[in-house]
């Protein structure tokens, strides 16, 4: 299969996760490009006013509780503005079944637990970008 690469957006309100993430995508993926947004308000608002770019269809890490606007709104924006083909991971610190069938009844692509420790970010992101870059084909569209 042909690999390509994926940009990717983080939405997520910890910092620790946040430098986690970055911290693992600048080790295993250093090509892709990577935006941050501390919440889910400014994530939705930065598509609508086309304040962000992308050349390929990104993969999106959701944090699901955030101040302002949360995960499930999130994924109901998305889906509203037509953008429900992007692929979303949803990340949580619970383990709760029912949040889980929310989400993927809402449009998610995979929920999992957020993952304690370096090793296990980079598994998480390692196994995820394998998947959505190497293993699936994923729509080219633009994001502006």
């Amino acid at each position: 299969m042909n690999s390509r690469s994926v940009d990717i957006i983080l939405v997520e309100d910890s910092q620790f996760d946040i430098d986690m993430m970055l911290r693992v995508l600048a080790e295993q993926a250093p090509e892709y490009k990577v935006v941050c947004f501390k919440d889910g308000d400014d994530f939705i608002n930065s598509i609508k006013d086309k304040s962000i770019h992308f050349v390929n269809s990104p993969l999106i890490f959701m944090d699901i509780n955030m101040p302002l606007k949360n995960g499930d709104e999130c994924l109901r924006d998305l889906n509203s503005m037509g953008l429900g083909f992007i692929p979303v991971i949803m990340l949580t610190t619970s383990c709760d079944n029912e949040e889980f069938l929310r989400l993927y009844k809402l449009g998610a692509n995979a929920c999992t637990t957020k993952p304690g420790s370096f090793s296990e970010y980079r598994e998480l992101v390692g196994s995820t970008l394998h998947f959505w870059s190497k293993t699936t084909i994923l729509p080219n569209v633009s994001l502006n």
